[in-house]
């Protein structure tokens, strides 16, 4: 079974949701929104696709991710953000 993951940030995937439904129809796979988190933290949400011949069984295999524990919880992320260039040159100067 091929497998693709993506794990876009928040609210991608609501941009992208016709362009994610007509590259299924295009190529007969199917796609799962995983209600478990990511592996990056930072709000990323899980998606899974399949060609849709193995769907049932990503199906199962979705439902078992979501009835176990996260691999990363949000809150344990640290985010550092960066200076800009600006800020470093003002730093400098």
């Amino acid at each position: 079974m091929h497998l693709l993951s993506t794990e876009p940030y928040p609210g991608r995937s609501e941009q992208n949701a016709k362009a994610q439904a007509k590259w299924e129809r295009r190529h007969g796979w199917a796609t799962f929104f995983v209600n478990w988190g990511g592996i990056y933290g930072n709000g990323t949400e899980l998606i899974l696709c399949c060609p849709q011949a193995h769907a049932e069984t990503l199906k199962r295999i979705v439902a078992q991710l979501e009835a176990s524990q996260r691999a990363v919880n949000d809150s344990d992320v640290v985010i550092t953000r960066y200076p800009s260039v600006s800020e470093l040159r003002s730093q400098v100067a």
